[in-house]
Parts: C-alpha cells; structure tokens; sequence
C-alpha cells in the first residue's frame, strides 16, 4: 500500500492528475487493507482535488467503513450521495 501512495505522489510530481478509477481503486486498496483512515483521507484528497466520486466510490468507501466498525461515517457518506 506504501508503494501505491508513492506512485501517486509520483503521478503528482510529473503532473498527471489521477481520475477518479485511480482514486477509488487506491480508495478500495487501503480500505480492504485494514487502513479506513487512509481511505478516509485519500477521497479526502480526490474531492479537495475537484474530482468527483462516482458511485463506485462510495460503495468502496462504504465497505471500508463498515469493515472498521465505523457505522455512523458510512451512514454519513451515504447521505452525502444524496437523493
């Protein structure tokens, strides 16, 4: 998962800017690696970015939250889809 980040941060440096199937598969990566902060932070980052998340996203997100124990952020990122 390590080496994942720092080829984003590459992709950064050499400004390629991820889409959004790079972001959710990061996304899902760590959260199925046991890592719900990490996957907190990087959709964090994808949104703060300007990239949207799809639906996709969110499930991922979801999942990893879920796995964590985290019922009340997955029931907020759920909200935050909207109708």
């Amino acid at each position: 998962l390590n080496r994942a980040l720092d080829t984003l941060h590459e992709m950064q440096a050499e400004g390629i800017s991820p889409n959004v199937i790079t972001w959710t598969a990061l996304i899902d990566a760590h959260g199925k690696g046991g890592r719900p902060a990490a996957a907190i932070w990087l959709y964090e980052q994808m949104t703060a970015g300007g990239v949207q998340p799809n639906e996709v996203t969110f499930d991922v997100l979801f999942n990893a939250l879920m796995r964590a124990g985290q019922v009340a952020r997955a029931v907020a990122i759920v909200e935050a889809m909207g109708p």
